[in-house]
């Protein structure tokens, strides 16, 4: 299991929205001309009760790509690497996701093979005030604005936080926005985007099960990204 790291509280009410999550699982011999299109639902990746509408679906020997549901949902499977995104249109729409459920059924369906690495990615944007030059205002000191004749014009940020139990999570921060979809509107989100990466090595010697439980992580793995950001900003 997953140490869950302490943070100091934030004294601010910081709004985060979630853009996008993925889960990417590295390996080798894996098949993508097996996994097009309704397959996926054939050999129960997809559960037919999610009612899922495949919109688009492209494939080779070498790569395969499944969308459903206008994009929503992305499938997306290479000889060494799975992708599966979710991108996250709705406010409350993470607590439903299926990524962890597509991955592990991956998992199940080829126990055989040998894998390397798990990634669970997010994209969120943290909503701030006068989000241009936020990042420069806030973590660069005044006195090192300026180098020589040159003024520092943009500011990107990237850390990094070892978590334990060979858990790695990588942040990359840029100001910019982002776009949410409701039923009912469309609506821009500006601030520091933060794109960030639980990176989980996988032992030669680790069998399905232990990869299952590091799936079972993401909605800790969002709550920690959660806390960390709130700490900071």
């Amino acid at each position: 299991m997953v140490n869950k790291i302490k943070v100091a509280e934030s004294k601010k009410n910081v709004q985060i929205m979630h853009a996008n999550a993925s889960v990417v699982l590295v390996g080798v011999g894996f098949s993508p001309a097996s996994y097009v299109g309704g397959d996926l639902i054939d050999k129960g990746i997809i559960h037919p009760d999610w009612n899922w509408k495949v919109t688009k679906s492209t494939s080779n020997q070498s790569a395969s790509t499944v969308e459903f549901n206008e994009g929503r949902i992305i499938f997306a499977l290479e000889k060494s690497k799975l992708t599966v995104i979710h991108n996250l249109f709705e406010k409350d729409e993470f607590s439903k996701s299926k990524l962890g459920d597509i991955a592990k059924s991956f998992l199940q369906l080829n126990k055989h093979l040998k894998f390397s690495s798990l990634g669970i990615n997010f994209t969120a944007v943290v909503e701030v005030d006068e989000p241009s030059g936020y990042l420069k205002r806030n973590f660069l000191a005044e006195d090192k604005r300026v180098a020589g004749n040159y003024s520092v014009a943009q500011m990107n940020m990237n850390l990094a936080f070892v978590l334990g139990n060979q858990t790695v999570l990588t942040t990359s921060f840029v100001e910019g926005e982002v776009e949410s979809r409701t039923p009912n509107e469309n609506k821009q989100h500006q601030g520091v985007i933060c794109v960030a990466n639980f990176h989980r090595e996988i032992n030669a010697e680790s069998n399905t099960s232990v990869i299952v439980d590091q799936l079972s992580q993401i909605e800790n793995d969002r709550k920690v990204l959660e806390e960390i950001l709130k700490s900071i900003f």
